[in-house]
């Protein structure tokens, strides 16, 4: 005799089923990640990354249908949580930014990045994957913030610009290879730094024809 289910029985069976579903999809990504970062995506196998999570390779074939499928779902988990809004000082936003940069090098490691370089060349939609959901949405946040500097009259026109954003960025990646480390209030010494030379006004360039006429004269 099959005895019956109640519906509010098969809810709760459901319920009780979720979060191990969910603490397994945290632990295939979380062990991949590391994987990658020690190993490389050549390397990786979905062996290992099913041994590291604690889980089978069915468990993981399930959700993914290749080893590729699994990177790309662990990039996707590395987008950086920007701010949805900027307030009223361009410099207090700009610096949030940065520091938001270094907390999301802290938490997931320089190797990450490093693994994605490396395999630019053999596998170049790793890093396209990883410029699309890691990198653009970062740079977008950083031209948000200098548009409404420019907006509000902080900034002068053209403060927005790729440039200015690549010096912002890219300062941390200079400063992590350097000896001198990171004091603790680096990010506002930087903005300030960046932001004064986009204010200093720009040398007039000589011409061809002025130059000519300047060395007539002497």
């Amino acid at each position: 005799m099959v005895r019956a289910v109640s519906p509010r029985g098969t809810d709760r069976r459901r319920q009780l089923g979720r979060p191990r579903a969910s603490a397994n999809d945290a632990a295939i990504l979380d062990a991949t990640e590391r994987l990658l970062g020690r190993r490389g995506y050549e390397a990786m196998t979905i062996e290992q990354v099913a041994s590291a999570a604690g889980v089978s390779k069915p468990t993981i074939y399930l959700r993914y249908r290749s080893k590729r499928e699994l990177v790309a779902a662990m990039i996707d988990r590395l987008r950086p949580p920007l701010p949805e809004s900027s307030s009223s000082s361009v410099v207090r936003d700009l610096v949030a930014l940065i520091e938001m940069q270094r907390q999301w090098v802290d938490q997931h490691g320089l190797r990450i990045v490093a693994a994605v370089l490396l395999e630019q060349e053999d596998h170049p939609e790793l890093m396209e994957h990883f410029q699309q959901r890691v990198v653009q949405p970062s740079r977008v946040a950083f031209a948000a913030v200098l548009k409404g500097g420019i907006d509000r009259g902080e900034l002068p026109t053209g403060a927005d610009s790729p440039e200015v954003i690549d010096a912002l960025i890219g300062a941390y990646w200079a400063r992590t290879w350097s000896s001198e480390g990171f004091t603790v209030d680096w990010s506002a010494r930087l903005v300030e730094s960046v932001l004064k030379l986009i204010a200093a006004p720009t040398p007039r360039r000589r011409t061809p024809v002025a130059r000519k006429r300047r060395q007539s004269s002497v």
